[in-house]
């Protein structure tokens, strides 16, 4: 739903951000400080009571989760790490059952089996198979992956060969290691998030090559069943047209998920922290921005405790997909103005079951008794630039929108929308 993930080798994986980030400057890339597949000598820190997992120390103020009955606090071994995640509050999955691998062929530790790839099939799987009983090591499961078709068996031979040397290196390693630490590197891995104004880009771009309908990646993003539907509705917009094509799915997922008096939902993902939810109350259609209104309640009278907002304040929110701002206007039960808020985020986008999304920069504007507070982390955000998380000319446009809707918000009260050029 929301991008996709790179995995390779780091040079690889830093020449396809950078192709990302030329042609799509919004959008937002989460690197992994550690590698997957990456071989530690790692020792049990903690062992939760009543939980069948180990906490592992693996070096360098790293640590990883591991899955695995029977070990105690102390213990020593060799992990790989198996998943990673872009949660700050997920360590990344370790398992003792060690898989090397090469381009042909892929070793497991401590099994003995030959296994084809299931992509492989006929004849080809026979032929593979018998191969894989003559060159398969003592000690080793051997599975051959879908390039072995074009590969002799001199060739997967040397690899098998290649990776037994690996292995008794990695132990000659471990045997001399007096504490946790890395003793093979693995693939880099990135994640890729595709905000809304990056889904149009690439909507242009496919359009440059195939029929393509208006929202293609907005819809097709929202769940499976519209994965499947944009699919089907594309190969026969030569028949009924693009506008009509984008009308029927758009208009199918509003009368399913987004209907007058709907609990609406925004979820607000930061770039480098967990998501959060808000829920809004009931909403209603005006036009096409989407109205809705609740009462706060005491954690967002915490949350607002610097304006004086009390409990029972009338929240009224103002959506309209493709906005990069969130706008909210905060009453007395009576009607009576008390403080508008303005979060600009990137452009609000669709999510599944009925929810509105956006990725958050900590950009957020109010107004109360004709005063402008405006909160712009601006170190926070030259930081995710260095890092490459996101763009330099997308810091730019947010420094140039804040400041204009900070202008705005001095002249007037009305609502502040702001859409892109193509919307």
């Amino acid at each position: 739903h929301r991008g996709i993930m790179l995995k390779g080798i780091p040079e690889v994986v830093e020449n396809l951000e950078t192709l990302f980030h030329e042609q799509l400057d919004d959008a937002i890339i989460n690197h992994h400080e550690m590698e997957v597949d990456a071989i530690y000598y790692a020792k049990v820190k903690r062992v939760p009571r009543g939980k069948n997992l180990a906490i592992l120390d693996l070096g360098d103020n790293k640590q990883g989760i591991m899955f695995i009955p029977g070990v105690r606090q102390g213990d020593e071994l060799i992990v790989q790490v198996k998943e990673l995640s872009t949660s700050e509050n997920k360590l990344p999955v370790c398992s003792d059952t060690i898989h090397l691998s090469s381009n042909t062929v892929i070793l497991e530790l401590n099994e003995n089996f030959v296994r084809i790839s299931k992509k492989i099939r006929g004849e080809q799987r026979q032929r593979l198979h018998e191969i894989g009983k003559r060159i398969q090591p003592p000690g080793f499961g051997l599975i051959l992956r879908t390039s072995a078709v074009e590969a002799s068996e001199e060739e997967m031979k040397q690899e098998v060969e290649d990776l037994v040397k690996l292995w008794s290196d990695i132990e000659r390693k471990a045997m001399d290691m007096n504490k946790s630490g890395i003793l093979f590197e693995g693939q880099v891995i990135s994640h890729i998030y595709f905000p809304y104004k990056a889904k149009r880009t690439l909507e242009k771009i496919r359009k440059t090559v195939a029929p393509t309908f208006p929202h293609y990646y907005i819809l097709e993003s929202y769940s499976r069943s519209t994965y499947f539907s944009t699919k089907v509705l594309n190969k026969i917009i030569d028949k009924i047209g693009e506008e009509e094509a984008r009308e029927v799915l758009q208009s199918t997922i509003f009368e399913e998920d987004y209907t007058n008096d709907h609990f609406l939902k925004i979820e607000f993902k930061p770039l480098d922290k967990e998501s959060y939810t808000l829920g809004l109350g009931t909403m209603s259609w005006k036009n096409k921005h989407i109205i809705t209104s609740r009462v706060i309640t005491q954690k967002e009278e915490e949350s607002l405790k610097d304006f004086n907002i009390p409990q029972g304040t009338v929240v009224t929110s103002m959506i309209l997909l493709g906005s990069w701002t969130f706008y909210e206007r905060y009453s007395t039960p009576s009607g009576d103005p008390l403080l508008q808020r303005v979060k600009i985020t990137s452009p609000l986008d669709l999510a599944y079951r009925g929810r509105i999304f956006a990725y958050d920069y900590g950009i957020e504007l109010y107004k109360q008794n004709n005063k402008v507070t405006t909160i712009f982390p601006k170190e926070h955000l030259q930081e995710l630039v260095e890092e490459k998380v996101i763009t330099q000319s997308i810091f730019d446009f947010l420094q140039k929108l804040t400041y204009a809707t900070y202008k705005k918000m001095e002249e007037s009260d009305t609502p502040i929308l702001v859409m892109l050029k193509e919307d």
